[in-house]
């Protein structure tokens, strides 16, 4: 009897833990052919040298982060095609800072969530160009 009230009790304590928001959805869109991509956030390595190519027919890279508060850390959620890869906890600071390296060029952005939830990277010529909005993006 003790042993099933334990478990209906452990049970319950897991249903009610509050489970983290994803406060931010980052995807890399269009214009990737086999280029070498390499991401920092908060200068934590989060992605390194990993090829990019994006689909013709959807814009998409396969690759995306999701970015998670709790109530100590930020942690980042790698997926590939909708599988995690690899998941990084850091430090939580007043503002998230992204360091995208692209075939060896660094261009960095501040994230203010304030601006939407939802970024999408894309590459135009040498330059990652960042685009953020409060609802999420439509894809053909």
């Amino acid at each position: 009897m003790v042993n099933i009230i334990w478990i209906l009790y452990i049970g319950t304590y897991f249903q009610t833990q509050v489970k983290p928001e994803i406060v931010c959805n980052i995807r890399f869109e269009d214009y990737f052919r086999q280029d070498t991509v390499s991401v920092l956030i908060n200068n934590v390595k989060i992605i390194e040298d990993v090829i990019l190519t994006s689909n013709r027919s959807t814009g998409l890279t396969g690759l995306s982060m999701d970015l998670q508060f709790d109530s100590i850390f930020l942690h980042v959620l790698v997926f590939d095609h909708e599988d995690l890869q690899n998941t990084v906890s850091i430090d939580i600071l007043e503002k998230i800072d992204l360091l995208v390296i692209c075939n060896g060029i660094e261009s960095k952005y501040s994230i203010e969530l304030n601006n939407g939830k939802y970024i999408g990277l894309f590459k135009n010529n040498f330059d990652i160009i960042l685009r953020q909005s409060r609802s999420k993006f439509v894809y053909d």
